[in-house]
């Protein structure tokens, strides 16, 4: 892949607690994202991995014909908040000329990334996603999202998790409903 790939691939790492909080928006998207299943987890990059958070496939030899395939998101995202916030995350990267072998993200490829030190897990919950995406400056300074969208769009989220918490699963009932 080329250098300005990588640089995305990078920004794309870098920014991922904040990014998942557009890409998985609900209390729910957690449930997925397990450690040591098939849930892209591992903040890093690999061509096979597929527990990889960025998986650059390896189906053309070519550095032209190459793909990021970014694996987190969840199918409940808004797809154009979440295609932009990626852009974003990316761009930030390129600007930055990051290089994510140096930044330690990989690749993890003949590596088993569950048992590699150093591989940084994605937050496991909406709330971790909310307030790194809040501290993450990135999407204040790109003028892709206005400040009253980013408010507005954390306070709202921050609201859904909290009432999603105020009621029993059918898993709480399942569990605990005999106690």
């Amino acid at each position: 892949m080329s250098k300005v790939g990588h640089a995305y691939v990078a920004g794309l790492l870098m920014h991922v607690d904040g990014l998942l909080g557009v890409t998985n928006p609900t209390v729910n998207s957690y449930r997925r994202l397990v450690p040591h299943f098939e849930a892209p987890t591992a903040v890093a990059f690999s061509a096979r991995n597929r527990s990889a958070a960025v998986r650059i496939p390896m189906y053309h030899k070519s550095e032209k014909a190459k793909r990021v395939e970014f694996r987190c998101p969840d199918p409940t995202c808004n797809p154009y908040l979440a295609f932009s916030a990626q852009l974003v995350a990316g761009i930030e990267g390129m600007k930055e000329n990051m290089d994510p072998v140096k930044l330690g993200f990989g690749p993890y490829d003949n590596v088993n990334v569950w048992e590699s030190e150093g591989v940084r897990q994605t937050p496991k919950t909406l709330f971790e996603t909310l307030d790194a995406f809040e501290k993450d400056s990135a999407y204040k300074k790109s003028g892709v999202f206005s400040e009253e969208i980013l408010t507005s769009y954390i306070k709202l989220k921050r609201e859904e998790a909290t009432e999603a918490l105020m009621h029993p699963t059918v898993s709480d009932f399942f569990f605990y409903g005999d106690m």
